[in-house]
């Protein structure tokens, strides 16, 4: 196999052949290439900052006050036909590249630009809108985790309750909108909707990715059935599967009884062990900020901002005991990692590229729950204790995976237009969760659920995050994770960005495309342990 590790090293060091002189066409202006970096790396610094400060303090989003300094190139449709024309007739491979990539973004900012006012009304809505139980006021961000934490059913469904009339009256008319517009605006480009406009713009081929998840599904079906039938008779002992409602759902995922070795106190200092053991000293990274304070006001998910590349790299959470919440850490480190490590200076190569390639490396990290032998070595669990782990922690990857298949499947109906967008949500969910859906719970949940196809991203993180750990295994050792070398190779491909897509990742490693073998294998694997 061709050494993966000096292919990079040569490529980061090669410098861009792409002309600075090169004239693209403007409304008003004329543009080189160097021009558009710095234009658009200090406006997307401004909105991560807004959008940082609203999900970490509340603080009310206003991105009129930049957006108005900017609408000369947000709006500029002249400057995109330029890139797209370049992009074109363009020669040169990476010229041509950074024309797509300038033309995607662009092309989402038009889009944005002109859903601004949805969105931010969207933000603010979620900060401040509250939900009224008995006399308790609970913020509506924290509903969902207080569903999560809750034993007690009644308590879970009066809060699903509560929720559903905010919900239904503020938040699902703007995403319907939202969505709506989204689609008048994709039509306005050239573009038949936005999933004609996102396979074009990410060169990916939906009807080709589709064949192969709908693969994994089939290949899980007999597997997923098993576990769900026994994580049920463990978690909702008094409840048959057709009797489960939303608000219990999350029940399955939840894993009690080992608080006391994934305690708050320790999951930095795990994290920073896990990072010594690959020879990278977070204490040294002062690029990366790590704020888990706990106020109301924050996010309940926990998400990584990428203010400025390399230099500003700022991670989120809400921790609490639990496994729940080291997984999450591990899975923004491994994005944060990512990009305080990159050392590609051109910003369309650090930025612009395919979000599935960092979610690989945030699941790779993430999933280091899920092996026995860094349970049991690295966090203290014993041999038994770690196969109920990976047994849960399997149910809740089989759970997920088969949740981003179905909504890939179902974003696509939603995007184009289906007529009936609410019952296609419910009979895909239903039908490959094999949990049941009322069409009142579809109506509450199918608008909130569209992420805009980030579900792509995730699917193909999955696909190549076995593939990179089988790589790491069989070229570092199955403990992988405690050699430097395997974390100077993990480096070397942090250092090139984004310059490399998800599938150009995997056929480095030797693969021919997304394929559902080594994810089986992954599977069973781990079924396998859990089951001796």
């Amino acid at each position: 196999m061709k050494v993966f590790k000096v292919f990079f090293i040569t490529l980061t060091l090669l410098t861009s052949s792409i002309s600075l002189s090169q004239q693209l066409e403007g409304e008003n202006n004329t543009y080189t290439i160097e021009e558009l970096r710095n234009i658009f790396q200090e406006f997307n610094e401004q909105v991560s900052l807004t959008y940082y400060r609203n999900d970490a303090y509340g603080e009310e989003i206003d991105t009129t006050r930049f957006t108005d300094e900017y609408n000369y190139i947000l709006t500029d449709r002249t400057l995109l036909n330029s890139l797209w024309e370049g992009y074109m007739k363009e020669s040169d491979p990476e010229l041509k590249e950074s024309y797509l990539r300038f033309y995607k973004e662009l092309s989402t900012d038009i889009i944005w630009q002109n859903l601004r006012a949805y969105l931010d009304e969207l933000y603010n809505l979620e900060a401040s809108l509250e939900v009224y139980l008995d006399d308790t006021v609970i913020a509506y961000r924290d509903v969902g985790t207080e569903i999560y934490l809750s034993d007690d059913r009644n308590y879970r469904r009066e809060l699903y309750e509560a929720i559903r009339p905010a919900t239904l009256k503020y938040i699902n008319p703007l995403l319907r909108t939202i969505v709506d517009e989204q689609r008048k605006l994709c039509r306005e480009l050239g573009f038949t909707d936005y999933d004609d406009y996102w396979q074009n713009v990410h060169s990916l081929n939906f009807d080709e990715f589709s064949h192969i998840t709908e693969q994994l599904l089939f290949e899980t079906n007999t597997l997923f059935r098993e576990m769900l039938e026994e994580r049920v008779g463990e978690t909702l002992k008094d409840l048959k599967i057709e009797y489960i409602k939303p608000y219990d759902r999350s029940q399955l995922f939840r894993i009690r009884g080992y608080d006391e070795l994934f305690t708050k106190e320790k999951m930095l200092p795990t994290m920073k062990n896990f990072l010594l053991g690959l020879g990278i000293n977070l204490e040294n990274q002062k690029n990366i900020d790590i704020d888990f304070s706990d106020i109301p006001e924050k996010g309940a998910r926990a998400s990584t901002y990428i203010i400025r590349v390399p230099s500003d790299i700022r991670v989120l959470g809400k921790p609490s005991a639990g496994i729940d919440d080291y997984a999450a850490l591990f899975h923004e480190m491994g994005h944060a990692q990512h990009y305080a490590n990159t050392k590609e200076p051109r910003y369309e190569f650090h930025l612009l590229g395919d979000g599935g390639l960092s979610e690989c490396y945030a699941f790779l990290f993430e999933e280091m729950l899920m092996d026995p032998l860094f349970l049991t070595e690295e966090i203290g669990v014993s041999n038994a204790m770690a196969k109920q782990i990976v047994r849960r922690n399997l149910f809740s990857y089989l759970y997920s995976l088969r949740y981003y298949i179905s909504l890939f499947n179902y974003e696509r109906g939603l995007h184009q237009g289906v007529e009936d967008p609410v019952e296609l949500y419910r009979e895909l969910m239903e039908t490959n969760l094999l949990l049941p859906r009322t069409r009142e719970d579809a109506e509450l949940g199918y608008l909130s659920a569209n992420e805009d196809f980030y579900s792509v991203y995730y699917l193909e993180a999955w696909f190549a995050s076995v593939m990179l750990r089988r790589y790491l295994e069989d070229n570092y050792g199955r403990r992988w994770y405690k050699n430097k070398k395997a974390g100077e190779f993990l480096m070397d491909l942090w250092a090139t960005g984004e310059r490399y897509s998800t599938r150009e990742l995997i056929h480095k490693l030797g693969y021919n495309d997304f394929e559902v073998e080594p994810v089986i294998n992954y599977i069973e694997q781990r079924y396998q342990f859990s089951a001796e």
